[in-house]
């Protein structure tokens, strides 16, 4: 029985990436790697931080920006990324003609190791291939499905129960120990072996200003029920007429001016919101850089990289006190909020913006964590002793 270090190894890696958004992470640019995903991305980061580790790493993903089955390498880095069908058929078929090409890709390159992320079309495709895999599970499926009950979220849960069911003797990997609670919970996970890690990348500057005039707010998510965006604008709505000189900011790819979701709201606003829309990680950055108040009222979270970006960017963040990883993310060092009390939420924003003195505390306290807890020397030692950990109980030939 053979025992490979990760330095010999072949780790194939499965989910959502761009592989032009994993070369600029690695401080360079180049023009031929397609384009795909922001480098925020979780597999984006992901990939940035450990590829150095091994002798070669495959990233197997798809994509509708995808015209044809492509090659991209990079270092020790080659991105597979195949097309992903315009018709909806997927939805019904659960993604099997990009399961097929991702099985087929892995049977030809025979990966050390495969790691898919999610519990859905990218671990089915990788138990199809091989029944001791690692799976990183990024949310609760379960949770999910109850707060935006469609036909995609009711197929990803069925996955979800596929993927628990076959791989049971892969290795599951939770990104929160909130997370992992509630899968033991919901999905009767005590008997499989469990994982913690942060998938987090934080740049931690020293040399921030906290105290930032005039105060502005930002909220990154969507116009989903989930992400509850029209819950800071209700909020907002009754208290812009208190503070006429902030403004928020709103970043995500519904949130332009163009949108339905801002047209409900813009002649109510006016120009006390101002709608971005998508940005690029970099532009999110500077815009945190300027931010006093970081708003996040979502209804479900596993663990939430745009909080704890705000966090390490020197923000105040107000969170929805009803989510444990949002708690457990910025432990202590927020204002919570019951989202279900619109009182509750005005109060949080007066005291944000009013209390100078607790805004910048908790914004020192969560910049601490976020150095501590999120920083990619401790991120990357974590993950790389889990694949040890897979390797030495794992028979190699």
């Amino acid at each position: 029985m053979n025992r490979l270090p990760l330095d010999e190894a072949h780790l194939a890696i499965l989910g959502p990436c761009s592989p032009a958004a994993v070369v600029r992470l690695l401080g360079e640019i180049d023009l031929k790697a397609p384009d795909l995903l922001d480098e925020g991305t979780p597999v984006n980061v992901f990939v940035a931080n450990i590829s150095s580790a091994f002798n070669s790493v495959s990233v197997l993903t798809y994509s509708s920006h995808a015209q044809k089955i492509s090659t991209y390498s990079y270092k020790n880095i080659t991105f597979f990324v195949f097309p992903l069908r315009s018709n909806k058929f997927w939805i019904l078929d659960w993604y099997r003609v990009e399961r097929k090409q991702i099985v087929k890709i892995l049977r030809q390159i025979n990966p050390t190791i495969v790691h898919a992320h999610w519990t859905y079309e990218y671990a089915v495709a990788a138990l199809t291939y091989r029944k001791k895999v690692l799976i990183t599970v990024h949310d609760n499926p379960l949770n999910v499905v109850k707060l935006t009950p469609d036909s995609l979220r009711l197929q990803k849960y069925l996955m979800s129960l596929f993927v628990r069911i076959v791989g049971f003797q892969s290795t599951f990997i939770f990104v929160s120990n909130s997370l992992l609670h509630s899968w033991t919970k919901d999905y009767w996970l005590n008997k499989y072996q469990i994982v913690i890690y942060n998938l987090n990348k934080i740049e931690i500057t020293n040399n921030l200003n906290f105290i930032r005039s005039p105060v502005e707010i930002t909220s990154i998510g969507n116009a989903s029920h989930l992400k509850n965006i029209s819950g800071l604008l209700q909020a907002w709505n009754h208290l812009r007429h208190e503070f006429p000189g902030i403004v928020i900011n709103l970043i995500g790819a519904d949130l332009d001016m163009n949108s339905e979701f801002c047209k409900l709201w813009r002649d109510l606003l006016g120009n006390s919101v101002i709608w971005h829309g998508y940005c690029k990680q970099s532009e999110v950055i500077k815009i945190l850089d300027n931010t006093s108040i970081y708003v996040h009222l979502s209804h479900e979270e596993s663990q939430c990289l745009s909080v704890v970006e705000a966090m390490s960017r020197g923000c105040v963040c107000i969170i929805n006190q009803n989510v444990p990883a949002l708690r457990e993310t910025t432990s202590g060092y927020a204002i919570l909020v019951d989202v279900h009390s619109p009182e509750s939420v005005l109060d949080g924003l007066r005291t944000a913006i009013l209390d100078e003195e607790l805004r910048n505390s908790l914004a020192l306290g969560a910049r601490g964590v976020a150095a501590q807890k999120f920083n990619s020397k401790v991120i990357s030692d974590e993950i790389l002793a889990v694949y040890k950990n897979f390797l030495g109980n794992t028979s190699l030939g």
